[in-house]
């Protein structure tokens, strides 16, 4: 690999990991403000009912990728609501926190991972890799856009 070794997928994961505790430490999630109620709805009629037209708002202006994304984590939560045995109308809450826990830091932990290998392509060491992924995650708006599932 002429002097470059690329990190093994155990690393990247235990990388990741790292990156995801670090936020959920913060306790960093953030539910209830109304685009990301909208952007769930989305993700709930797309999984559903097939439509990017939702039950309560109607027609949905924001470009349904992130909600596509998100279905995996809202499936999750909603499942985990059925099998609580919780009431129809509580599923879609459950859906919601599960998604707000695990999606956006899931999500930001991978571009921090990313940033990490791409700036040892540069032939920095570890300690500055890794330095730098966390400046990129403290010390610029990924985190703070996160909060609030920002595209």
């Amino acid at each position: 690999m002429n002097g470059k070794q690329l990190i093994t997928m155990k690393k990247k994961v235990f990388l990741g990991l790292l990156f995801y505790i670090s936020i959920a430490l913060l306790g960093h999630f953030s539910y209830g403000a109304i685009d990301n109620r909208v952007k769930l709805h989305l993700t709930h009629s797309l999984f559903f009912e097939g439509s990017v037209s939702t039950a309560e708002f109607g027609p949905i202006k924001y470009a349904p990728l992130q909600s596509v994304l998100m279905i995996p984590t809202y499936v999750l939560g909603y499942v985990v609501g059925k099998v609580r045995g919780q009431p129809e109308e509580r599923l879609y809450e459950t859906g919601y926190r599960v998604t707000s826990v695990l999606f956006v830091p899931i999500i930001t932990s991978i571009i921090c991972v990313l940033y990490f290998i791409f700036i040892g392509e540069f032939g920095f060491d570890f300690t500055t890799r890794l330095l730098s992924s966390y400046m990129l995650l403290f010390g610029s708006l990924l985190l703070p856009y996160a909060r609030h599932m920002f595209s």
